[in-house]
């Protein structure tokens, strides 16, 4: 079998096998274009040093441009993730006798906090006459708490004297500070 029939066989269980895991069509395209493009591009027997040098060439910027440093990082962490769970699920089927994502560790993609409130939107919040509306707008610009996260928060979840939302989120509860001018 050549190259190209193997590695797009191999791609095409592995999505069969997550369709059967009722994974979302959101993973299932996810999965796709990652593992189309290595199967494309990629080495076939897979090594860490195939692996490492297809991941690398996806942000060297030779053939793929990224817009920015945490873009590439994204992009590096997102194919990471894809091509570790096609070599777990090949390597437990006995499809490859070795892991080559074993031992290797994903570039985490680089936080960036949201900028804080200038004082031209500041000065628009407080434009706002209903005060309920006031303060959820200012809520928004001052902690970067998602919509939802707002719509869920219970008062038992705010610490007034140290300025402490408790927000439930994707993740789970976490602590996010506001400042007085929202208080």
């Amino acid at each position: 079998m050549k190259k190209a029939e193997s590695v797009v066989l191999q791609v095409q269980a592995f999505l069969d096998f997550k369709r059967k895991e009722r994974r979302s069509p959101i993973t299932i395209r996810f999965y796709e274009e990652c593992l189309d493009h290595f199967a494309r591009e990629g080495k076939w027997p897979p090594t860490k040093e195939n692996v490492l040098d297809f991941l690398n060439h996806l942000v060297d910027g030779k053939q793929y441009k990224p817009r920015t440093p945490e873009s590439a990082n994204y992009t590096y962490a997102l194919y990471f993730r894809a091509l570790r769970a096609l070599f777990r699920f090949l390597y437990d089927r006995g499809a490859i006798e070795r892991n080559p994502m074993q031992g290797l560790k994903m570039r985490r993609p680089r936080l960036v906090l949201p900028p804080l409130p200038s004082p031209e939107q500041l000065a628009q919040v407080q434009k706002i006459r209903c005060q309920r509306d006031r303060a959820i707008f200012a809520l928004l610009l001052e902690t970067g708490i998602r919509p939802g996260e707002l719509v869920a928060l219970r008062e038992d979840q705010i610490d007034w004297e140290r300025g402490i939302l408790i927000v439930n989120g994707k993740t789970g509860p976490r602590p996010v500070p506001f400042r007085q001018t929202v208080h």
